[in-house]
């Protein structure tokens, strides 16, 4: 691993730049003279800085571009709980592993690097570590995680990828229109049919599986959910209040039926803030791939949905998911209807359910402004989605997943 990795933002200088930027490729000859950094999503990041790099080059400099994207750990307290969790070590290895050969398109590796303890398998040795502990023994052990000093911390991570330039960009507190919402759920199944039971998925010990997580979530579910009712319950429909009182009896089991079914690659925080929208190729691009891992695609395909659309009705749902399936189809996987309700189905549950841990938890800071919108605009569809799905665990999958 790479010694002298910057810690910070402030400390990716013009002469650090150049000499990992000729070591990539981006600058052939030349050098960086001066940088200017604008910090780009403030709200949304909450596990990192996203720099959008403004380079200066000295005159007959040979380079790609002037701008490329830096994301580098937050230097909030963030930080201790990302790293737990690694994250950061996770996004760099996504871009290391793939490349350009990403079914999907995904933003140009520029640079990419991590130095200190960078186990691959250190997420997963404390997920499962967690998962073999009774739910009131991670109780207990949440916090003292936060409470590790950052300054015996030896990791350090960088990240430079391409600037996307004049594309239109996802707005999660926004929305997005059907047209659009239907390009990213086709995107989706795409990716997802690549890896579709694929044993490639076995081969790489960075990706960690949803069922891992399961405990971590319930845990700070529990802890919140009488204050979030106590909070936000004027804003839940019926179907809302519902299902958030059968995932406190029910979750374990969803999760269980969930993960018995097919698995595939998961980018984990599938929402239109992580991507854009090419126009002109009529394509998006995905970024963001810190929660990259394995799991049942009904996982992405519910939070996108939850997540993007205003007033979701049946018609409108019905049509998002067939436009999945028929992609899905195309690209050699056959999965009916009926089982797609249901894993789609569990999949907004599995949001909600961390909805609800996120609005009311002191893991993870979600700061002022934005990102306190975006927890509320997500709760009001939420809720909506929540009057229509479909969902019953009792219900054998090979039955459910008899060709439609």
């Amino acid at each position: 691993m790479e010694q002298g990795v910057p810690l910070s933002k402030d400390e990716v200088t013009a002469s650090y730049l150049t000499r990992v930027l000729r070591r990539s490729g981006w600058l052939s000859e030349g050098e960086v003279s001066s940088v200017g950094k604008t910090l780009i999503g403030d709200g949304a990041g909450f596990m990192g800085d996203v720099v959008d790099l403004r380079l200066e080059y000295s005159p007959g400099s040979v380079a790609e571009s002037g701008h490329c994207v830096l994301k580098i750990p937050t230097a909030s307290g963030n930080r201790k709980i990302g790293e737990s969790l690694g994250v950061y070590e996770r996004e760099i290895r996504f871009y290391l592993e793939f490349g350009d050969q990403f079914p999907i398109r995904i933003p140009r590796l520029v640079y990419g690097t991590m130095s200190g303890n960078t186990d691959p398998k250190r997420g997963i040795r404390m997920l499962s570590l967690l998962d073999r502990l009774p739910l009131w023994m991670v109780r207990l052990l949440l916090p003292l995680s936060q409470m590790r000093k950052r300054d015996g911390t030896t990791a350090r991570y960088l990240l430079l990828i391409e600037h996307l330039g004049t594309l239109r960009g996802g707005d999660q507190v926004a929305g997005c229109s059907p047209s659009d919402a239907k390009r990213v759920v086709e995107s989706m199944a795409r990716m997802h049919a690549c890896f579709w039971q694929s044993p490639v998925l076995e081969t790489l010990p960075w990706l960690v599986p949803v069922r891992l997580t399961r405990k971590l979530f319930h845990v700070l579910f529990l802890k919140s959910v009488e204050p979030f009712k106590a909070r936000r319950g004027g804003m839940l429909s019926p179907g809302a209040l519902y299902w958030l009182n059968w995932l406190g009896q029910n979750y374990f089991d969803m999760i269980d039926w969930v993960c018995s079914g097919p698995q595939t690659l998961l980018h984990g925080d599938f929402r239109l803030d992580n991507l854009a929208f090419d126009d002109e190729k009529n394509e998006i691009v995905l970024f963001d791939w810190q929660t990259v891992g394995i799991g049942n695609a009904g996982v992405d395909l519910g939070y996108f949905l939850s997540a993007s659309l205003d007033q979701l009705t049946t018609p409108l749902l019905d049509e998002m998911l067939e436009a999945y399936r028929q992609t899905l189809h195309q690209s050699g996987v056959s999965v009916s209807l009926e089982q797609l309700r249901h894993d789609f189905g569990a999949g907004v549950l599995m949001m909600f359910h961390r909805i609800v841990s996120a609005d009311f938890q002191d893991l993870l800071d979600l700061g002022e402004g934005r990102g306190q919108d975006l927890v509320t605009t997500w709760i009001g569809r939420m809720s909506v989605l929540l009057d229509l799905i479909e969902l019953d665990i009792r219900q054998p999958r090979q039955r459910l997943e008899s060709p439609s």
